[in-house]
């Protein structure tokens, strides 16, 4: 059996690393959007680059019919043929809203459709949000949760998010990607910004020339130039709300109708029922918003998979949660994975990862790294402060209620937002 060789690179890597894959400017793929465009016969003028992901860039413009700031979320070409985002938000809009809280979760506040190069691109204009929780916590040249919000503010935080899982799972929308990339604190009067303070906060776009693997300047398929997303390191504690706002709903579906192979969401994210056998559903969701609240509030992840593989993050869950019922051991074993051996280990794990917290803090490094500048310092814990024995009781018990091995008896998302420790 032959083996297929490897795809030729169609253009050189830029210099930038925090940009998005080139090699998907094709047919079919992103649609090249430069600094200063026009969308929508000029309604929405490019200002900055606010992120990317596989299958989208997105891009921070200026209403010029309403004089706001937007973000506008531009899919490939591919995905947009496949897309039901819009779909559940406007199912969203329509059932819930009289839910306090549909504000915690992206909203379309206008669509319209791309005709590039690279295919037909749909787009959707939503409010612009600030920093990613796991941008908050990420600890580059740092021991993993040296930088976590305070305590009080991870627990308001995580009732918000849990508020608004809940509301989505109230009008049988299924999220399908909870992670704390994307869950996103609000910044205060970010629409109504003007040119010279979204500079001053975000500062200067970085550009990244594009060249073909030749050399040469790229065709129409490409933009010449990518651009890195801002940086929210710089932006005045003034402006940091206390509000999250869930977004992304890529990997959403409707409850009665869930994918037949699973959904996107990262492994480390991931109940074992998914993982064995593409089950996904609400209390998928409540698996993957549990891990998220640990994460937001210890400042790393509660499991970790270092080469993305099942067997990995497997031995991970069976170290902190103990044993999985008889009735699913069958089901693991074809999946591959051994768990023999694991018995001495039980659920009392979970409560020692939460008392953990806090014992690796470094004190010189807390306040020198990108988004926690000494102007952020208000949002994060003070190095070496530690969870007090209530909030490690109360922790331990919703992490363990919520992360069930069988599906049926996890918390709902109302009762997680209602929980004592989130409550307290």
């Amino acid at each position: 059996m032959g083996t297929e060789s490897p795809k030729e690179l169609q253009y050189r890597l830029p210099h930038l690393n925090n940009v998005e894959d080139v090699e998907k400017y094709r047919s079919g793929g992103f649609h090249p959007i430069h600094l200063g465009d026009a969308l929508k016969g000029g309604r929405y003028r490019v200002l900055h680059k606010l992120g990317y992901g596989w299958f989208s860039t997105v891009w921070l413009a200026r209403d010029e019919t309403k004089d706001r700031l937007v973000s506008i979320k531009v899919l490939t070409a591919d995905a947009s043929r496949q897309s039901t985002e819009l779909k559940l938000l406007r199912h969203l809009d329509e059932y819930a809203r009289a839910n306090p809280w549909r504000g915690n979760i992206i909203a379309a506040l206008d669509d319209f459709t791309i005709e590039g190069p690279n295919g037909i691109h749909l787009c959707y204009v939503s409010q612009p949000g600030g920093p990613s929780l796991s941008a908050i916590s990420d600890s580059p040249g740092e021991i993993a949760g040296t930088r976590r919000l305070r305590a009080p503010l991870a627990r308001k935080l995580a009732r918000q998010l849990a508020k608004a899982v809940s509301c989505l799972h109230d009008v049988g929308i299924v999220h399908g990607d909870i992670t704390p990339k994307n869950v996103l604190i609000q910044l205060k009067g970010i629409d109504t910004w003007p040119m010279g303070t979204l500079y001053q906060q975000f500062g200067s776009p970085v550009r990244g020339e594009i060249l073909k693997s030749s050399g040469q300047k790229p065709d129409l398929s490409a933009p010449e130039y990518v651009v890195e997303p801002a940086s929210f390191s710089r932006v005045d504690f003034e402006y940091i709300s206390e509000q999250v706002l869930l977004i992304d709903l890529g990997e959403a579906f409707p409850k009665l109708s869930p994918p037949a192979n699973g959904v996107g969401t990262p492994i480390s994210y991931c109940s074992p029922e998914l993982i064995l056998e593409g089950k996904a559903s609400r209390t998928s969701d409540i698996w993957a918003l549990a891990c998220t609240i640990f994460e937001v509030r210890s400042g790393f992840p509660l499991f970790e998979s270092f080469v993305g593989s099942s067997t990995e993050i497997f031995e991970e869950i069976v170290s902190i949660l103990g044993m999985p019922p008889e009735s699913s051991h069958s089901l693991w074993k074809e999946a591959g994975i051994t768990i023999t051996g694991h018995a001495k280990w039980d659920r009392s794990a979970v409560n020692e990862r939460i008392r953990a917290i806090g014992i690796s803090d470094q004190e010189a490094f807390i306040y020198d790294s990108d988004i926690t500048s000494l102007k952020h310092h208000k949002l994060l814990e003070p190095p070496g402060r530690r969870p007090t024995k209530d909030e490690v009781i109360n922790l331990t018990g919703l992490l363990q209620r919520a992360l069930d091995y069988i599906p049926e008896r996890r918390l709902s998302a109302e009762e997680v937002a209602n929980h004592s420790w989130v409550c307290q």
